[in-house]
């Protein structure tokens, strides 16, 4: 029994690493897509998109521990919803830092493109906010398209599993 146990938790830390590893390659590819994005749209040399490469990254590393925290605080709300009565009292406590991290995020953001835009001219840096926000329309579209098919997934499992233990 005290094999299958080290099994068991030997495999779910290999998981766990490997999803760590996943996530980190999206993020590394989806900063990649910023950055040549924002080369394309500005029509910059390779020294100014490796500059303004670091940048980014830079903020993104400032905005990453808020985002997973807000990740979680999310999961909390969500349990509260569905009435786990320990996440209950954390709800309010959860909303405020939310919203104080998202505010965070913002002003981070916009430090970001202060610095970004800072020896770029007035139509450089109009085209580098409008890269910004047709990025991140496209990203919570994908996002929202993936939402979409892991419902349409999981009500066509269950839909299986009733007609599965359905009365025969």
């Amino acid at each position: 029994m005290k094999r299958l146990w080290i099994a068991i938790s030997a495999i779910m830390i290999v998981a766990v690493a490997a999803s760590a590893q996943l996530a980190t390659r999206a993020l590394a590819r989806l900063r990649l897509m910023k950055v040549v994005g924002v080369a394309e749209a500005l029509d910059l040399n390779e020294v100014q998109a490796l500059r303004m490469a670091d940048v980014m990254r830079r903020y993104d590393e400032r905005k990453a521990p808020l985002q997973v925290q807000n990740a979680e605080l999310a999961k909390v709300i969500k349990r509260a919803s569905e009435g786990d009565s320990a996440a209950v009292g954390q709800v309010d406590r959860a909303i405020q830092t939310i919203s104080d991290n998202r505010v965070q995020v913002q002003q981070l953001d916009r430090e970001m493109m202060d610095e970004l835009g800072r020896n770029l001219s007035a139509q450089q840096r109009a085209k580098l906010m409008i890269f910004f926000v047709n990025f991140a329309d496209e990203q919570r579209n994908i996002q929202q398209r993936n939402q979409a098919r892991q419902r349409e997934n999981a009500l066509k499992a269950a839909a299986e599993r009733a007609a599965e233990n359905a009365p025969k």
